[in-house]
């Protein structure tokens, strides 16, 4: 800022101080210039002087002191006359000057600059004039020079961008800096004061030039210095911010973290190691926090050809419906059974985690490395297969969408006990920009395929215990809680496979083998095949029969011609076979039943007489009341339709019938019996309660029936199995006549009630294996 002083007064000033010493006397008349301003930090201005000595003696040894106003600063070696020189310049405002003896009449003249410094600014509403002590051999004199005044800038912070970002944003700011002062500046200090802990600042520039700046930095500062060669674009180009032109600094600032930051924002100017002017704004950056929203959706394509190298394709699409963005996103795919997550590293399956593919709605897509991974362990698989896998993506963005591709493996097993595969579940969990709130999802299943059945014991059977030749056998193998899920190609089909040793035969008839759902419908096999000991019927995948509670049915014969006399134990084996694709060579063995049967060949089984085991009936006893519609309501005046009636399932509460039936044979060591026991080795008997037994025995010589009870069963366990042993002496039973003896051709019948006390859990199968004992002696 300047003071005016309109110029006739320096003019009436000057002779005010000119008649003033002439009337004091004083041997010296002057003539003192000033300049009308200087400029602040400027460039150093010219002051004159003149005397003339108007004494009649000469001058001697004048000695002239220069005392600048507060601010002012003479410029060393810049005095110009030829009779003044400097004497002492240690104080830059009062310097000492020597000149020669003025002779009377003789005028002597100097110049020298002087510049102003910021301390001027404190008294720039006063009026400056230099004093001049004159002092000589003979006298001394004093004098001022005209007033005169500064101008200085006033540099002013007059324009910030307002700044709003997300976390990792990388936004620009911009800082105009306008000169509202009267003076001019060629230097000027630009400061911004923020946290480098929440953001960090870099691509200094002069707007709009761009032309580069390079700032220094001090702790949190950065500190930008702009020069003449910067103002070169600015007004009239002459490497100066004067009044009213400005200069805008651009710079770029990345958020680091989820904060609002806050800037001080300084700009200032000065000289000689002074600060004259500053000038603050307080500024900052607003990071909002908003919400994220992920919607997962996921696709998956399975390949039905297992061993060929060819995987599934599991696709997990996710898109950020929220308004802020999504950070950390963790991602766990997991082979899952049942309602576990990640417990099935043992299926039959794996991912290939070198190959996780995370592709952008951009277009581009990357191979993701997983954070964690678990090994998948079957020995049909590749070494690097894995049962679980984890991923982390940092950010995503509102509105993005974005997929990951992984690969699943499988393998051709043949194990019959347990094929689960691909079964996959996700779960997934991500965080707001500021992970102020964290968000979860799932698990959610991706696909629920295996192949195998439900439960341990998913097959069990019905039939004799015992073949004689002759007999046709029929047998049933019931299939409980048990589904195909497995992915299949159109055509896929499963079959239903006996192998039979040797001692048992097919029947040969196709119609000897067929299949009944749970509704009591026949299926007839589209397919029938007997090679040797394997005979094989084959049904097609996804057809209108639900295997869950179906039974295969067969017929069977002993065949005494392949072993010889004698009695052995036959095992038969059943498997269910599923091809999922007719265009593979794999073949899946989804489950496997073994079962044994009794197989009498002649001569007679007992060479000296005994017991011969001729049928064995069960079946669950009580029916409860008709549901022909089978709608759930009790039909109490309808009759049961036995031909739903499941005589062969106990529930628990159920009463099962049994019956025993053998004949008696003697020979000459043996020619009658007295003594005789029944065994009858229940599998899972822990879950039976002995109700009520009786006997029947007819009498072949007279034909005479005898029909009596017997006492209870003596019992001895084994784990959960169960044998009843029923003693039946003829001393034991009350209904012989005294006497009585068994003999050959007698029928002996042991009739048994028993009450399930099962509650809850799986079908098991229950084995009851009859052993009947005859002896001359008492057992």
């Amino acid at each position: 800022m300047k003071k005016y002083i309109p110029p006739f007064l320096y003019l009436v000033l000057f002779l005010f101080c000119f008649l003033f010493k002439m009337v004091e006397g004083q041997p010296l008349s002057y003539n003192l210039q000033s300049p009308q301003n200087l400029t602040v930090c400027g460039r150093a201005d010219t002051f004159s002087v003149s005397y003339t000595n108007i004494g009649s003696d000469t001058l001697k040894d004048p000695i002239i002191s220069v005392v600048l106003p507060q601010g002012f600063r003479y410029v060393n070696n810049s005095i110009i006359s030829g009779q003044v020189n400097e004497l002492n310049t240690n104080n830059a405002d009062s310097v000492v000057l020597q000149a020669n003896d003025i002779k009377p009449t003789k005028t002597q003249q100097f110049q020298f600059l002087v510049r102003a410094s910021c301390p001027a600014i404190d008294n720039a509403d006063s009026v400056f004039q230099n004093t001049l002590y004159f002092s000589f051999t003979s006298g001394k004199d004093t004098i001022t020079s005209p007033p005169y005044n500064i101008e200085y800038p006033s540099l002013n912070i007059t324009s910030v961008s307002k700044d709003s970002a997300t976390l990792g944003d990388t936004i620009t700011r911009s800082v105009t800096i306008t000169n509202g002062g009267d003076g001019s500046v060629n230097t000027l200090f630009f400061s911004d004061i923020s946290d480098t802990n929440n953001v960090s600042l870099f691509n200094f520039r002069l707007s709009p030039s761009n032309a580069s700046i390079t700032p220094s930095s001090q702790g949190d500062s950065v500190i930008m210095a702009l020069g003449s060669s910067d103002f070169q674009t600015i007004g009239n180009g002459n490497g100066q911010l004067e009044k009213n032109e400005s200069v805008t600094i651009a710079y770029d600032i990345h958020v680091k973290e989820c904060i609002d930051n806050k800037s001080e924002l300084l700009t200032w100017w000065g000289c000689d190691q002074q600060l004259c002017q500053v000038d603050n704004r307080l500024t900052d950056i607003i990071v909002p926090n908003p919400t994220p929203d992920l919607d997962v959706q996921h696709e998956f394509t399975p390949n039905t050809c297992y061993s060929d190298n060819t995987p599934s394709v599991g696709k997990i699409i996710v898109t950020n419906n929220g308004a802020g963005p999504a950070r950390d996103f963790t991602l766990d795919v997991a082979q899952s059974n049942g309602s576990g997550f990640g417990n099935a590293n043992g299926y039959y399956s794996g991912f290939d985690t070198s190959a996780i593919l995370w592709k952008a709605n951009n277009g581009n897509a990357d191979t993701l490395s997983p954070i964690y991974t678990r090994d998948a362990w079957r020995n049909c698989l590749a070494p690097e297969m894995k049962s679980w896998f984890k991923i982390q993506v940092p950010k995503i963005a509102p509105g993005e969408t974005d997929t990951l591709v992984y690969y699943q493996y499988t393998c051709c097993s043949q194990s019959c006990n347990s094929n689960r595969m691909l079964s996959t579940k996700y779960r997934f969990e991500y965080n707001d920009q500021c992970f102020d709130n964290t968000y979860n999802g799932g698990p959610t299943t991706l696909n629920y395929y295996w192949h195998r059945s439900d439960n341990i014991n998913q097959l069990f059977h019905n039939g004799p215990t015992d073949i004689l030749p002759g007999d046709t056998a029929t047998f049933t193998i019931t299939h409980s809680r048990w589904r195909f899920v497995t992915p299949k190609a159109p055509g896929s089909y499963f079959q239903t496979q006996f192998i039979l040793p040797s001692g048992i035969s097919f029947t040969g008839n196709p119609n000897d083998i067929w299949l009944i759902n749970q509704f009591g419908n026949v299926f007839t096999p589209s397919n029938f095949t007997q090679n040797g000991d394997t005979v094989t019927v084959q049904y097609p995948l996804g057809f209108q029969f639900n295997p869950e509670k179906a039974e295969t049915h067969i017929r069977l014969v002993a065949d005494c011609g392949a072993t010889g006399p004698g009695s052995f134990t036959a095992n038969i084996q059943y498997k269910v076979n599923v091809v999922p694709d007719t265009s593979c060579a794999c073949t899946l063995c989804a489950a496997s039943h073994n079962f044994n049967v009794d197989v009498h060949c002649p001569p007679v089984p007992c060479p000296d007489g005994g017991m011969v085991s001729l049928d064995y009936e069960n079946e669950r006893h009580n029916y409860g009341i008709a549901d022909n519609p089978d709608d759930g309501v009790a039909d109490s005046s309808q009759a049961l339709n036995k031909s739903q009636v499941r005589t062969q399932f106990l529930m628990f509460g159920d009463t099962m019938y049994t019956q025993m039936t053998g004949v008696v044979d003697t020979s000459a060591t043996n020619p009658d019996w007295q003594y005789g026991s029944l065994e009858s080795r229940v599998s899972q008997g822990q879950y039976l309660d002995f109700l009520a037994d009786s006997i029947r025995i007819v009498d072949a010589s007279t034909g005479t029936i005898y029909k009596c009870g017997l006492p209870p069963p003596t019992t001895q366990t084994n784990g959960g199995d169960k044998t009843f042993s029923y003693n039946i002496d003829v001393g034991n039973i009350n209904c012989l006549p005294a006497g009585f003896r068994y003999e050959k051709g007698d029928t002996v019948q042991v009739i048994a009630y028993y009450q399930s006390k099962r509650n809850g859990g799986v079908v098991q199968t229950q084995d009851i294996e009859n052993i009947y004992s005859l002896s001359p002696i008492l057992l």
